[in-house]
């Protein structure tokens, strides 16, 4: 009943294999009823049994099946030798593309001899497109092949189109959002990121490259201000994290207030030691009249 894909869908590569335990009721169904029908009690266990009609016609097949199984589990040597396999048997079921899709997609990171990046890419694309071919609403695959036009492709207007459509299916998509900004603001549409990653903030605050890409996109445009209540807001959610406090000094630095940024600077130094943050701080501490903390981070760089 579980593969049956009444449940959830269940993909074909994967269901192959969940079927094996469900057929032996249904091998033993059919024993019953041919026993049934012959009027004849099975025969007892023993070696004997394989020397007698009709088993002895099975006993010549053996050799087929073990010839046939010994092909298939060599592709079931690892999960990429059994993509390669079925993928041409699979081009329409979306949940296979999708898992195959998703499979390369995170041997991007460590490209092989093997698999180099230029053809892990287009078997990304490949298959993520398969996959929304098969099922149109499969808002998954439709964003993760934008990140693929957009990220390893070089083409931003082609990736806009498929963020837009992943999140026509499902607008609560936070990551579709921060990824629509990407491509808004690579494109220099820097409102329509701004109103991206503002909405990918708001269904998820969590979304920690938004809050860094709004600001950045807020210093762009010059309205530090606004870009440093951003960052205040996200430091509340990430107290740990240097880029925010580091970006927020930066803001506070181009806005004008340095007492704001020495605080911010200061912060993100003792989360992570660095000359250039060094450089600043004993420029303010310079401008502000303080001569030993100017002294001390000079010292620092």
């Amino acid at each position: 009943l579980p593969v049956l894909n009444i449940v959830r869908p269940v993909a074909g590569i994967v269901g192959e294999r969940l079927a094996f335990v469900p057929s032996i009721g249904f091998l033993t169904f059919i024993t019953a009823l041919v026993f049934h029908f012959l009027k004849n009690e099975p025969a007892k266990p023993g070696l004997s049994v394989l020397y007698k009609k009709p088993v002895l016609y099975l006993t010549f097949l053996i050799p087929v099946f073990l010839f046939y199984v010994w092909g298939r589990n060599a592709s079931w040597k690892d999960e990429l030798t059994l993509f390669d396999h079925d993928a041409s048997f699979l081009e329409r079921s979306a949940g296979a593309n999708n898992l195959i899709a998703n499979k390369y997609s995170e041997m991007l990171y460590f490209a092989t001899p093997l698999y180099p990046k230029e053809v892990i890419v287009e078997k990304c694309w490949k298959h993520y497109n398969l996959a929304v071919q098969a099922d149109s609403s499969v808002f998954s695959a439709i964003n993760n092949a934008g990140v693929i036009a957009f990220r390893y492709m070089q083409k931003p207007e082609l990736a806009l189109g498929y963020f837009k459509a992943a999140l026509r299916i499902n607008p609560n998509f936070p990551q579709a959002y921060e990824n629509l900004g990407d491509c808004y603001y690579q494109l220099k549409n820097y409102e329509g990121a701004v109103a991206a990653y503002k909405e990918s903030i708001r269904q998820e605050p969590k979304q920690f490259n938004s809050h860094l890409r709004l600001a950045t996109t807020l210093m762009d445009l010059r309205s530090y201000v606004e870009g440093a209540a951003v960052l205040e807001k996200a430091n509340v959610l990430f107290p740990q994290s240097f880029e925010i406090n580091e970006m927020a000094g930066r803001c506070y630095y181009l806005s004008g207030n340095e007492e704001k940024a020495i605080q911010k600077l200061e912060s993100a130094y003792h989360l992570k030691p660095d000359t250039g943050i060094a450089k600043m701080l004993a420029e303010l501490y310079l401008k502000t009249g303080n001569k030993e903390g100017a002294s001390h981070y000079t010292n620092l760089q």
